[in-house]
């Protein structure tokens, strides 16, 4: 079922139009005694673009506040919040095996095996610290044609495990000590980054956090370097491909968001 009806479109009305609307409808007791003239079990979902994330964030919070007000209790679950939670429950060897891992190195295969051969590379993981694949960890560029340490490369980072938090923000300043310059970097993430230039010690990081930590990271990039993103699925992070996308928009890159079971 939809909160929405023919009358009323929630991805075009203003902030305050779409609060009021809500209000309303949760407020009734039809909604709040799960009525349904079907009789199975309601679902309500409220779409809304994008781009307005971070307004609905303002809304659900105000929401909750007007109906404390009238004694209507809200339990709120935050998909974001549960597939961090269940990450960071995984044990080493479950995150490595885990199918999103497993997923972007299968990413990093497919893109490295279509290097051209007279070409130069870095491969780069990042966390809450940034380090090259490479034998010695130097950020020189690598050729294309010692297929063998390509291969090398490729076969460590499966056995890495994923851990910590994302700091975009460092991976771009690891990137700006590259020389010469990349003419295209290949991003591969879940979504928007949960650190950068200041370390902090917050447990759970909102999304309006996360997408200030995505614009302090973008802007010590330069604009002339394409950046390709690739964006693996992550449930409850709405802004991520809309932040991702327009930074490969900006750059003249190219932005991916592939099904599970890509390449």
């Amino acid at each position: 079922m939809n909160l929405t009806n023919d009358s009323f479109d929630s991805r075009k009305s203003k902030t305050n139009e779409l609060l009021e609307h809500l209000i309303n409808i949760i407020s009734k007791n039809d909604f709040l005694n799960k009525k349904n003239p079907n009789r199975e079990i309601p679902f309500y979902i409220c779409p809304f673009m994008p781009a307005s994330t971070l307004e609905v964030y303002d809304v659900i919070n105000y929401l909750k506040k007007q109906l404390d007000k009238r004694e209507i209790e809200v339990f709120e679950i935050d998909l974001y919040e549960i597939s961090i939670a269940i990450l960071r429950n995984m044990k080493g060897n479950q995150r490595t095996n885990s199918k999103k891992w497993q997923q972007a190195t299968s990413t990093v295969e497919w893109i490295s095996a279509r290097f051209p051969y007279t070409s130069k590379y870095q491969i780069i993981t990042f966390n809450e610290n940034c380090k090259s694949l490479s034998k010695d960890g130097n950020l020189r560029w690598l050729s294309t044609s010692d297929t063998d340490q390509l291969e090398k490369i490729v076969r460590k980072m499966s056995k890495i495990n994923p851990e910590g938090g994302t700091n975009l923000y460092k991976a771009f300043l690891t990137a700006n000590k590259l020389i010469p310059p990349p003419d295209n970097i290949y991003l591969i993430t879940d979504g928007l980054p949960t650190l950068g230039r200041i370390q902090n010690s917050e447990v759970n990081i909102t999304g309006k956090k996360r997408l200030e930590l995505f614009n302090e990271a973008t802007n010590i990039l330069s604009k002339n370097i394409p950046i390709n993103v690739i964006l693996l699925p992550m449930e409850g992070d709405p802004l991520a491909a809309w932040a991702y996308w327009g930074i490969a928009s900006v750059t003249n890159g190219s932005f991916l968001s592939p099904a599970g079971d890509w390449p």
